[in-house]
């Protein structure tokens, strides 16, 4: 083949292709004018829907079992006639049978007895179907023993124990019979009644059992009682003889013994001589010598007694030497201007009493006490002297301390009520009054009893420590008084007490709500005549804190805000009474994405054009929407996602990473939802193209918006 020939048919391919970009995939449409439109006039409002009629109340759950003492709390719910929930509506509730089961207000079923009940609810004078409420008796799970601990007894001592038997739950089981039992009945016998006695030394333990289920055991030590206190058989004393002068003394000792010999110590005597003329003995068994002769000194105990002789002798004649003088008492504490009577008493070398000895009395400063010739002391001020008496130049001395006299008592001469401010009280109130006395130049007095007095005791009485009780309504003047001097009185006014609250309710009962919204409720408190109580502030709590949140925590009112998905009870609580709702709280609508882009067309087809929205749908699909679509007048104008703006493709599959619609040729408009493969998001994309599948070009393409 010639090169004119090859370069002949060259020219004829090139033009052939041109022809066929021209006429395959060009030319394009004339734009089309809009048709224009006439406004419609407005469409006025509809009118407000109608009150919601109750025409169905649903009670939750729809049957239930309680073990007896437990509670089980019912939800009821009024719905219209086409199923919607309609809120602010009170229920009453009933039960068929209260013997079995009982239920209040709120809607607390408490199981009463074994048995079965039906519960409705009533509201707007629509009530529910019947739910069964059945009421069992559970089994005994454990039994306890009271007292539980270690018990340390005598023989011939008792113990009595109590059992309890109680269910799982912890109810107690009264209905069931008790039995005991002793693991060593030669230590520890147990009656039925749970009276335990110990009968030998040793240890032992007891349970009891109650239909078959048995307590843990409680240990008892038994140990054997002690020995009998050893009885007085024989009373000795020692000396058993003895022989003194007058005014000498003799120590005497005494010891018990049983019937075998054995000394019993510890034992205390009684002393007593037999002529008191001759000796005394005191009660520590030492004689003295009174006058000649001879006295039988006894020691007794328990009725048993035991003697020796005593023989007193008369002391030589010869006059005694004086060897030292005793002062009583050694010391001695009075007033200035009070006296203290001393005694002295010499005695010679060997202890013996010099009876007729003369003494002088001297004080050591006569400024602070003087004393006469008898040993009368007179205070005459303040300090310390030594009282001194003297015989035959021997002498003994004490101590006299001379203080001053207290001050004198002051004189009362006016009471005051300390805040004497009016008092507010209600009734069965208390306040608690002070008073205080004063002198005439304003120095308080301690240690003063008042008399206080109220002028009208069926308003407020007041006791004698100034404690005001408020009694009836009205006013009363309570009065401090010492002697004829008395207070100003203080005014106390008795209100009657405010209402007291008999039940709470919370509006609404149930609300619903997404999270993140807010629903407000209010509480009312009532008295038990369902009196509204004015004026009140809540305490609010949201039993659930990560479902829902309440503020303000305190006020009449409060906003509760959706937290997470789920329940939670709202309740308004003031003077110990509650009120609740239920707040159900759900997940928001997940929030669906929206790409946007703009198809310009290329230099070689510039007139290609669509406004394009590629967007989430509800339940997971993805929808590609293109308005004002022009694919440039060609037949084979082809729409793919992907992530660059042109694509290689003549048919067959998309390339990997690739969407492939239809043929959209001519089209004005295209819609198209699906189903993501997986791993397949609405940002798996980039571009929107419309591709020209015979020369295998773009047309046009638009970038999607993030």
């Amino acid at each position: 083949m010639s090169i004119r020939m090859i370069t002949t048919r060259f020219a004829m391919l090139v033009i052939a292709g041109g022809l066929w970009a021209v006429v395959g995939c060009g030319g394009g449409d004339s734009p089309t004018q809009p048709t224009p439109t006439t406004p419609s006039p407005p469409t006025p409002p509809p009118p407000p829907p109608p009150a919601p009629t109750v025409s169905v109340v649903e009670v939750s759950p729809a049957m239930a079992t309680l073990e007896v003492g437990r509670t089980q709390r019912f939800v009821a719910t009024a719905k219209a006639s086409d199923g919607t929930v309609i809120s602010g509506v009170d229920f009453a509730w009933s039960s068929s049978n209260t013997a079995v089961a009982t239920i209040n207000n709120n809607g607390v079923a408490t199981a009463v007895a074994a048995g079965t009940a039906t519960i409705r609810a009533t509201g707007n004078g629509v009530s529910s179907a019947a739910v069964t409420l059945t009421v069992t008796v559970a089994a005994v799970a454990r039994v306890t023993v009271s007292p539980s601990s270690t018990q340390e007894l005598m023989v011939g001592e008792t113990v009595t124990f109590m059992a309890t038997a109680r269910t799982a739950g912890g109810a107690v089981r009264s209905d069931v019979g008790i039995s005991w039992a002793s693991s060593d009945t030669s230590v520890v016998t147990i009656t039925p009644a749970g009276v335990a006695t110990a009968v030998g030394a040793g240890s032992a333990m007891v349970r009891a059992t109650a239909d078959g289920v048995t307590s843990s055991p409680v240990t008892i030590n038994v140990a054997e009682p002690p020995p009998p206190e050893p009885v007085v058989a024989i009373v000795a004393v020692n000396p058993s003889e003895a022989m003194i002068e007058e005014g000498q003394t003799q120590q005497f000792a005494a010891q018990a013994f049983t019937s075998d010999g054995m000394e019993i110590p510890d034992v205390e005597f009684m002393w007593s001589s037999s002529d008191e003329m001759v000796a005394t003995i005191d009660s520590d068994g030492l004689a003295t010598g009174v006058g000649a002769g001879e006295a039988m000194i006894t020691a007794t105990a328990d009725s048993v007694s035991g003697m020796a002789m005593l023989t007193v002798g008369v002391p030589p004649t010869d006059e005694p030497v004086v060897a030292s003088v005793t002062v009583s008492p050694d010391e001695a504490t009075i007033e200035a201007g009070a006296t203290q009577q001393f005694a002295a008493m010499a005695s010679s070398s060997d202890g013996m009493e010099i009876p007729a000895a003369e003494f002088t009395w001297s004080s050591s400063d006569e400024m602070v006490a003087t004393v006469d010739a008898d040993g009368l002391a007179t205070g005459v001020g303040a300090g310390e002297v030594m009282i001194t008496a003297t015989a035959d130049s021997i002498s003994g001395m004490a101590t006299l301390t001379v203080t001053e006299p207290p001050p004198p008592e002051p004189v009362v001469a006016s009471v005051e009520i300390v805040d004497a401010m009016p008092v507010m009280l209600e009734i069965g109130d208390t306040h608690q009054l002070t008073a205080v006395a004063r002198t005439s130049d304003g120095t308080m007095i301690d240690g003063v009893t008042l008399v206080w007095s109220s002028d009208d005791n069926e308003v407020a009485t007041v006791d004698s420590t100034g404690l005001v009780t408020a009694v009836g309504a009205g006013m009363a003047n309570i009065t401090a008084m010492i002697e004829e001097t008395a207070s100003e009185p203080v005014t106390v006014t008795v209100a009657e007490p405010p209402p007291v609250v008999d039940r709470v309710s919370v509006s609404p009962s149930t609300a619903s709500i997404e999270e993140g919204e807010t629903q407000r409720f209010t509480a009312t408190a009532y008295e038990s005549d369902n009196t509204v109580i004015p004026g009140k502030s809540f305490a609010w709590t949201s039993n659930t804190t990560s479902v829902a949140t309440v503020s303000p925590s305190s006020a009449t009112a409060t906003t509760a805000t959706g937290v997470s998905a789920g329940s939670t009870t709202i309740t308004a609580s003031v003077d110990g009474k509650s009120g609740t709702a239920m707040l159900m709280v759900t997940a928001p609508p997940p929030q669906l994405k929206t790409r946007t882009a703009t198809i310009s067309g290329t230099p070689s087809y510039p007139r290609t054009a669509g406004t394009v929205t590629f967007e989430e749908v509800a339940g997971g699909d993805l929808k590609l929407t293109i308005t004002g679509m022009n694919t440039g007048g060609g037949i084979a104008a082809h729409l793919f996602l992907y992530t660059s703006a042109s694509i290689n493709w003549r048919s067959g599959p998309a390339p990997a990473g690739a969407r492939h619609f239809d043929n959209v040729t001519g089209r004005r408009s295209y819609t198209k939802t699906f189903t993501p493969r997986p791993g397949e998001t609405i940002d798996s994309y980039s571009y929107v193209i419309l591709h020209c599948a015979i020369v295998n070009m773009p047309l046009g393409s638009g970038s999607l918006s993030n």
